[in-house]
């Protein structure tokens, strides 16, 4: 069924966020364009999402309230869609492909439901939405412009290449969690920082970690840096030992600073890498975020440094399936094996160079 905005404002209107960290922050510049479109520009947006992702949109203004939640378990989808009944919503845009969230949705008995028809669950949706690439649904398409496609469908005008970017604001408690954290590890408010990001949930995407090590005493000691790393709670043991391996080469003085110790949620990272000059990682989430912080650091008069450069390090996927379209970051990937761990300690020392 085609779309028409119906002639009764959409007063209530429910987005269903994606799950991970970085297709969240890929889905910011539909939000930009929904706000855009007459028929959602007053509406009272709320926001699905997996729980700790509302620490990390806490601050965008495209959002009016945030429900925590997952449809976990056999009785998931109804417990979710009972939750959900109860918040008068007039209309819902899916931007995930997960079947069981169509059917939360579906029970929650919100009349317009919007999402990609695809995984059979057509029928669950009042506007389902067909492939957007002719290729069907496994040819490669940037998230970006995947969920932008939904916008499109809605009435989105204007939508294209750097005219929706992706977009974070850190919230004032966010900024004086990274001041304290790095005041705390006796890091002054002019002094150059690097956030390295080693790890990642599919071991096959990560660097080898001596390798993160000795990019970190470099840049401490050849460029005076601060460096920040990055790490789940389970990772904490690989941050530490690329902290320790990094002293062992550099001597005492690198700065080598474990973020682990401090639990940082990802709102607080998100302030964290907003204070840096550059950022490594690995194909994750952390990325992501580094890049949305990078493009509002450009559009942003007041922000005095070069925007944050960025090094992502890419393998087995490559990255064409996740393209951002930041021109401060530098993408690295081994096409002759697909193997992150093919590339090569000193090729990444010179892409840092390049941004610093």
């Amino acid at each position: 069924m085609a779309w028409t905005a119906p002639d009764e404002p959409i007063t209530r209107l429910l987005i269903v966020m994606p799950s991970w960290v970085g297709d969240t922050v890929m889905a910011t510049p539909f939000l930009s364009a929904l706000r855009d479109i007459p028929a959602f520009a007053d509406s009272h947006i709320t926001a699905y999402l997996r729980p700790g992702l509302n620490d990390l949109l806490s601050g965008q203004p495209e959002i009016d309230d945030m429900i925590p939640g997952r449809p976990a378990g056999l009785l998931g989808p109804w417990r979710g869609g009972r939750r959900l009944a109860g918040q008068s919503f007039d209309a819902a845009v899916l931007l995930p492909n997960s079947w069981r969230l169509a059917c939360t949705v579906f029970l929650s008995g919100i009349g317009r439901r919007v999402g990609y028809g695809r995984d059979g669950r057509s029928w669950m949706l009042t506007h389902a939405v067909r492939c957007p690439v002719a290729g069907g649904w496994k040819e490669p398409m940037p998230a970006v412009a995947y969920y932008l496609n939904l916008a499109t469908y809605l009435g989105a005008t204007e939508v294209a290449g750097q005219a929706r970017p992706m977009r974070l604001v850190c919230t004032d408690e966010q900024q004086e969690s990274a001041t304290a954290i790095l005041a705390a590890e006796g890091v002054a408010e002019d002094e150059p920082i690097a956030l390295l990001n080693p790890g990642g949930n599919n071991p096959a995407k990560r660097w080898p970690a001596d390798r993160f090590a000795a990019l970190g005493a470099w840049l401490s000691s050849e460029h005076g840096m601060h460096v920040l790393v990055n790490g789940s709670p389970p990772e904490a043991d690989l941050v530490q030992r690329i902290c320790s391996e990094a002293a062992g080469l550099a001597g005492s003085a690198t700065k080598m600073i474990p973020l682990t110790r401090h639990r940082a949620s990802l709102g607080v990272l998100k302030a964290l890498c907003d204070r840096t000059r550059l950022v490594i990682t690995n194909d994750t989430g952390t990325r992501h975020i580094a890049a949305a912080l990078g493009m509002t650091q450009t559009t942003n008069p007041s922000h005095s440094n070069p925007p944050l450069g960025l090094v992502t390090l890419f393998g087995p996927v490559a990255p064409e399936w996740t393209t951002l379209g930041y021109d401060r970051e530098i993408e690295m990937y081994d096409r002759d094996s697909g193997e992150v761990g093919a590339i090569a300690l000193t090729a990444v020392q010179s892409a840092c160079t390049k941004l610093l």
